[in-house]
């Protein structure tokens, strides 16, 4: 499963990526290094989540921190990310994206297809 991540968490300033399913289960959560608090635990995703309904992508800019959401076939993809240029970003989770609609992966990720 990290292949398919992989080329997101290099993108320089990348902190993380968590992959939710369109009904907000989580399918992936992969962090190069650990962030303040479990991102997983301490957020509710769910309800942060259903708020997008719609929504294609959203960047939200903070005073330490960037938060890139980009909707997937699976679901909604969250990047956690440094306050860097989003460009290269951007390219490497259209290529994800689009590999999420492979069955191979979505088999891979233990998504019904």
């Amino acid at each position: 499963m990290d292949r398919i991540f992989r080329d997101s968490l290099d993108v320089s300033g990348v902190r993380g990526i968590m992959l939710y399913t369109t009904d907000e289960k989580l399918v992936c959560s992969k962090f190069n290094r650990p962030l303040r608090s479990d991102p997983e635990k301490s957020v509710e995703w769910a309800l942060f989540l259903n708020s997008l309904k719609g929504v294609q992508e959203l960047e939200l800019l903070f005073e330490d921190g960037r938060l890139y959401v980009r909707k997937t076939v699976v679901g909604p993809l969250i990047v956690f990310m440094d306050l860097v240029p989003v460009s290269m970003l951007k390219l490497t989770t259209e290529i994800l994206a689009n590999s999420l609609d492979d069955r191979r992966i979505k088999k891979e990720l233990g998504i019904q297809t």
